[in-house]
């Protein structure tokens, strides 16, 4: 059961509304959210952010997860910390994760560790460790590389080779040709599963305002968002649409506690 279950709930996923907007391309991003997307590109972060989300999946509120983090720079690095929940009574999945993250030049690097701990009803709990590690590179101002690995560690629930969690991979770029349009595109690969393609756009409508479009394969998924930046505080909501299960929502918002020094 807590194997279905497992698989059932991808470990990686959309977190914040801009992220599920654009399809979840966001692997080559560097902003705040990126300590939930790809660690390594929140390493650019220079204020004190909180973060909050929530995933209502199909309108199953079963299938809903919380979201929340916090990043705090500290000299040098930036500190964060992650807290996931997913599922209801019956079978959830909670998760917390301590990121630490660096720039070294045009590169900024970020490593995750995270404790997933599995409750199904009548088969108890297990808590498995994690660990996950990105970077993003600036090529130059307007492309950026992205580079992404989960459970690099190869935790497993035990047994064959198999069994263990989802080994995740993901590359991919951000073009930014003009100051308001992005154009992201990336490859996901997890091991013993398929290869999924993500292509995103966003489009500034005016400096507080933007628009988010993006599609997935594997299976095929269409998203849609919308978002409103100050600077301080940030509000997304995102839809995406699954071509057999329906429409899920997703609303974000992120707060700077204390701005950059």
């Amino acid at each position: 059961m807590i194997i279905l279950c497992s698989k059932s709930q991808p470990f990686n996923y959309a977190i914040s509304a801009k992220s599920l907007g654009m399809g979840d391309a966001t692997v080559a991003f560097c902003d705040h959210w990126s300590i939930f997307n790809n660690v390594g590109g929140f390493s650019r972060s220079k204020s004190v952010v909180s973060l909050f989300s929530i995933y209502n999946r199909f309108n199953v509120s079963e299938l809903s997860s919380l979201n929340a983090g916090l990043i705090y720079p500290v000299g040098a690095f930036n500190l964060g910390m992650t807290v996931n929940r997913f599922g209801d009574r019956l079978h959830h999945q909670n998760q917390v994760g301590l990121a630490i993250g660096h720039t070294l030049g045009n590169t900024g690097l970020g490593l995750k560790v995270n404790y997933l701990v599995f409750n199904t009803e009548g088969y108890g709990s297990r808590g498995y460790l994690i660990v996950e590690a990105g970077s993003v590179t600036a090529l130059t101002p307007q492309l950026s590389v992205g580079m992404y690995a989960f459970n690099i560690n190869l935790a497993a629930f035990g047994g064959p080779a198999d069994n263990r969690l989802p080994v995740l991979f993901r590359v991919g770029i951000s073009y930014e040709p003009i100051s308001v349009f992005v154009l992201n595109a990336e490859v996901e690969k997890t091991l013993l599963f398929t290869t999924t393609t993500k292509i995103g756009l966003l489009y500034r409508v005016k400096e507080k305002f933007n628009i988010t479009s993006g599609i997935q394969t594997n299976p095929f998924n269409y998203n849609f968002g919308a978002g409103f930046d100050t600077g301080k505080l940030e509000i997304g909501y995102a839809i995406t649409g699954h071509s057999a299960l329906g429409i899920s929502h997703l609303l974000s918002v992120s707060y700077e506690l204390k701005p950059e020094r």
